[in-house]
């Protein structure tokens, strides 16, 4: 980035929603998706619009400093001919190391790690408001399934933007003694199959893992959720997890079965849901890139010292 800029592009998985604060002190006016254009200052109708110093088009109108810069706000300048063009002689300037923290996994019950627990990183973001050790906010949190931004009050429900919710437009079962269900292989980080039933409570016992077919799609385990739709973008879910059993909730399922019950019902994105799992009441919203935002409640019930666990 040359410090001539006006304008900067949004890298964060999902975009960035409106309200976020730069430590610059720039406010977002609006959502601006990832990979797209953010105005850093105000930018006046007829001015020139700048990244790496480069004029990439002239503004149309008067543009907020904060809000979307995209083409139809732009007059995009004539194409230079390859006889002229510069040769590339400025080295970037080293970037500092990511400051934030990183949330080395959830650990099932058999001691695997799951790629990432929306749940579990919504109470570690809870703990650290809580310790005093982050601010209420947006902060990123590194996982292995890459970094998560999550918007946390002081009080009241924490939202995480899990990134990309994949359809792998695979069709899958899963069964028991109590019957075999249809659904779809769904990819939030976690591998999903997420199967629809017409009672949840009718599927049993899930101590044990269900019989998932094609089992080649799932080759380190899988997370079942069975699921019911019980209204208007509204589901009840049940889920086994791999390595641990059944849970009384998975926040990457959730994500995972709100957008298999979108395929299901034939509903266009964006969408929005409510899953209702035994833990409680989860919301999901999935936009037009597939990007799934999980929004829910975060309790620390007890402090305890992780010692205790890694010695059982």
């Amino acid at each position: 980035m040359d410090e001539r800029d006006n304008v900067a592009i949004v890298v964060n998985d999902g975009g960035l929603p409106a309200g976020t604060v730069f430590p610059s002190g720039l406010t977002l006016i609006e959502k601006i998706p990832q990979a797209h254009k953010v105005a850093l200052v105000a930018i006046a109708k007829g001015e020139a619009v700048r990244r790496y110093n480069v004029t990439i088009g002239m503004a149309l109108k008067d543009i907020p400093a904060g809000s979307w810069v995209h083409e139809r706000l732009l007059e995009m300048p004539d194409a230079r001919g390859l006889d002229n063009l510069p040769i590339a002689t400025i080295q970037p300037k080293p970037l500092p190391s990511l400051e934030g923290y990183t949330f080395e996994g959830y650990r099932n019950a058999d001691g695997s790690l799951a790629e990432m627990c929306g749940n579990g990183i919504r109470v570690m973001a809870k703990y650290l408001i809580e310790k005093g050790l982050e601010q209420p906010g947006i902060f990123p949190i590194d996982t292995r399934d890459g970094v998560k931004h999550l918007r946390v009050p002081a009080d009241g429900d924490i939202t995480v933007n899990m990134g990309q919710v994949i359809d792998e437009e695979d069709e899958v079962t899963a069964g028991n003694e109590n019957g075999v269900w249809s659904g779809y292989h769904i990819s939030t980080g976690n591998p999903h199959a997420v199967v629809f039933v017409v009672d949840v409570n009718a599927v049993g016992s899930l101590k044990h893992a269900p019989t998932v077919r094609p089992k080649e799609l799932y080759p380190e385990g899988v997370n079942v959720e069975f699921v019911q739709i019980t209204g208007d973008h509204v589901v009840k879910m049940r889920v086994h997890e791999r390595g641990s059993g059944e849970t009384q909730s998975c926040g990457t399922g959730v994500v995972a079965t709100a957008r298999a019950a979108a395929k299901h019902v034939k509903d266009s994105l964006p969408t929005k849901w409510e899953v209702n799992v035994p833990g409680g009441r989860l919301f999901v919203e999935i936009d037009a890139h597939n990007n799934g935002i999980l929004t829910g409640p975060a309790v620390i019930v007890k402090d305890v010292q992780i010692e205790e666990f890694l010695s059982r």
